[in-house]
C-alpha cells in the first residue's frame, strides 16, 4: 500500500534526526502556548529551538517552534502561538533546530520535481468512444503522456434499446419525449427528452419496453448521453427492471448512477451492473431524475443501450502513424486513416501522469517512495552543511550514501518507452 505524506515525512527526519525525532502526544491539556509530555526527558535547555508540527486535534498541521522548556513539569512553551490550546492527547512531531516539516515538505516537492518527465504513475482510460466521423477528442486529464491507444475490434453484446424510436411506455407529465434523427451517435435516431417544467426529484422522466432480456452474462451497461445542463455524477439514474415501466421499488434490481457528464457534449457512459446474476428477465428500461437538477426547457438525449461483457473484448492498436497530441488544445486527433480503422468503437489510451504532489498529510505517493524519501533526505544533508551537531564530512558522506540510495530507486522507474507528451 503506498505512503502517504505523513509516513514518508516521518521516515526521511528518522534518517535525519534518528532517536532524537520525537513523534508523541500530549499527556495533558495545555494553552496555545504550552504542550505538555510527561514521556520528555532532558535539561531546561535541550529542546530550545526545535520545531514542533501538531499533527492531530484543532492544531492539526500548525507548525511552531521551542522557545524554552520546563523539564520539572515537562512543558513545551512555544513561539509563534498555535491556533487553539493543547488537549491531552493531541499527536504532535518534534525536530531538530535544523530540520522542520516544512522544510521536509519543500525536499519532497523538489524531488518529485526533479523526476517530473522520467518518473510516471501509469493511467489507463476507456473514457472516449469513436463514431466513424469524428477525429478530434478531448484528452483525459489525468494524462501527461500518451504511449499507446487501442481500438475494441470486438466484443460480447446484447442490446437493450437502439433509441431509434421514441420511448413511449411512460413519459412523464413534465416530459416531453421524441424522436430526434438530427442528434444522434448511432442509428438512426436517438430518444430526446424535453423538460417543459420542473421534474421533481425521483421523477422517471420515460421508460420503454422491450421483450424479455437474459443479460446475466454480462458486466457493465454502455450508452451515449447528452444534455444541455452539466450533470454530477448520480444525477441520473438508468433503470433497468423485469417489471414494465421500470415499477420495482427503486432500491432494488439495476438502478445505475450516470456519473458526471457536461453540457452540451456527447459522452460515451459505461457503468458496471449491480446484480447481473440476476438480470435474466428484463423487460422495461428507463431514465429516472434522482435529482432535481434541471431548469426548464433543459434536454436530455441518449442512444444505443446495450450490455456488454468486458472480457471478451479483443483490443487492436492503432499505429501510432494515424493518432498525434494536439498539445496546444489537449486534444487526441486521428487522421482521416485512423477514423476509418477505428470506425464505431471504444477506445482504450495508455499512458501516464507526471507524480502528484503531495501537499496534505494523507496525500499517496504514485511513485516508488523509496525514491522519494532517500532523494529528500540527500537533499537536506546536502544543504546542511553549517549544522554544528553534526561533522561536515559525516553529513557529506550520508549525503552521498542516501543520492546512491535515490539513484537505485530510480533505476527501479519504469520508462514510458516512445510516448508523446500531452500539453
Amino acid at each position: 500500500m503506498p505512503l502517504n505524506r505523513k509516513q514518508i515525512r516521518q521516515q526521511i527526519a528518522r534518517n535525519l534526526l534518528g532517536s532524537a525525532f520525537v513523534n508523541s502526544d500530549a499527556s495533558a491539556a495545555g494553552s496555545v502556548r504550552t504542550l505538555i509530555d510527561n514521556t520528555l526527558r532532558g535539561g531546561d535547555h535541550d529542546h530550545r529551538g526545535k520545531w514542533v508540527l501538531m499533527t492531530e486535534g484543532s492544531n492539526n498541521g500548525v507548525e511552531s517552534r521551542v522557545d524554552k522548556f520546563e523539564a520539572s513539569a515537562r512543558t513545551l512553551t512555544l513561539d509563534p502561538d498555535l491556533t487553539a490550546a493543547t488537549a491531552s492527547g493531541d499527536d504532535y512531531e518534534m525536530y531538530s533546530q535544523h530540520y522542520s516539516a516544512t522544510a521536509i515538505h519543500d525536499a519532497i516537492s523538489l524531488a518529485l520535481q526533479e523526476v517530473a518527465g522520467r518518473a510516471y504513475d501509469r493511467e489507463e482510460s476507456l473514457a472516449l468512444h469513436t463514431d466513424g466521423k469524428t477525429s478530434r477528442f478531448d484528452l483525459p486529464t489525468e494524462f501527461d503522456l500518451l504511449d499507446r491507444v487501442e481500438f475494441r475490434d470486438s466484443v460480447r453484446t446484447k442490446l437493450i434499446h437502439d433509441c431509434d424510436v421514441r420511448w413511449d411506455e411512460l413519459v412523464d407529465a413534465d416530459v416531453t419525449a421524441s424522436l430526434d434523427t438530427v442528434m444522434r451517435k448511432s442509428g438512426g435516431g436517438s430518444l430526446r427528452l424535453l423538460i417543459l417544467t420542473a421534474a421533481g426529484a425521483n421523477d422517471v422522466l420515460a421508460s420503454d419496453n422491450f421483450s424479455a432480456l437474459d443479460i446475466s452474462d454480462m458486466t457493465h451497461v454502455e450508452f451515449w448521453i447528452r444534455t444541455t445542463v452539466a450533470l454530477a455524477a448520480g444525477d441520473l439514474r438508468l433503470i433497468l427492471d423485469d417489471v414494465p415501466m421500470v415499477a420495482s421499488p427503486v432500491s432494488l434490481w439495476e438502478t445505475l448512477a450516470v456519473p458526471a457528464v457536461s453540457a452540451n457534449t456527447w459522452t460515451y457512459v459505461r457503468i458496471a451492473l449491480a446484480n447481473p446474476q440476476g438480470d435474466t428477465a428484463l423487460v422495461s428500461v428507463g431514465l429516472r431524475m434522482a435529482v432535481d437538477f434541471a431548469p426548464v426547457g433543459a434536454t436530455v438525449w441518449l442512444d444505443r443501450v446495450q450490455a456488454v461483457n468486458e472480457d471478451t473484448a479483443d483490443w487492436v492498436r492503432l499505429p501510432k502513424h494515424l493518432w498525434r497530441i494536439d498539445h496546444e488544445n489537449r486534444d487526441l486527433v486521428l487522421s482521416q486513416a485512423g477514423v476509418d480503422a477505428c470506425g464505431y468503437a471504444l477506445l482504450k489510451l495508455s499512458g501516464g501522469s507526471n507524480p502528484t504532489a503531495l501537499t496534505a498529510d494523507t496525500d499517496e505517493a504514485d511513485i516508488p517512495e523509496g525514491y522519494i524519501i532517500a532523494r529528500a533526505t540527500a537533499i537536506l544533508l546536502m544543504g546542511g552543511s553549517r549544522q554544528r551537531e553534526q561533522d561536515p564530512d559525516d553529513r557529506r558522506g550520508l549525503a552521498a550514501y542516501w543520492e546512491g540510495r535515490a539513484r537505485q530507486e530510480q533505476g527501479k522507474f519504469r520508462p514510458l518507452m516512445d510516448a508523446r507528451k500531452v500539453g
